[in-house]
């Protein structure tokens, strides 16, 4: 529940603000077969691979240096965010929000596997909601 009401609440702030989603998205209904693997890429794999990596790995391994959990934070969100080139610098203050948000929801729970599924949903969500 708490997993549909962030990505809804990011998705209508997309509206709400104004922002429109990148071109590749409208690549993607193209046909079935791209639609199908973009459902894979972004809903399924990116998350997961996504959230391993930054939240997982390297939000671990910062923290394991003594390095405060803010600036490990910061620094994390930052990163994932600037992976994202295919936005513009408005989507890309929704996506530091959001990455920032994950973050949090990592350090308070220690639990990666919400972040997986939260990522996962927002991105069927904002998939389905755009095509």
């Amino acid at each position: 529940m708490f997993c549909t009401f962030i990505s809804i609440f990011f998705t209508f702030c997309y509206q709400w603000f104004d922002i429109e989603q990148s071109d590749f998205l409208d690549r993607l209904s193209d046909s079935a077969l791209t639609l199908l693997l973009g459902f894979i890429v972004i809903c399924l794999i990116g998350p997961v691979l996504e959230e391993i990596l930054y939240r997982g790995i390297l939000f671990t391994g910062l923290q394991r240096t003594g390095m405060h959990t803010s600036l490990v934070l910061i620094i994390t969100t930052s990163i994932f965010t600037f992976i994202h080139v295919q936005y513009d610098a408005q989507q890309l203050a929704f996506i530091f929000i959001y990455g920032l948000l994950l973050g949090i929801i990592r350090y308070k729970t220690n639990n990666i596997l919400l972040c997986i599924a939260i990522h996962m949903i927002h991105n069927v969500y904002n998939l389905f909601f755009y095509i």
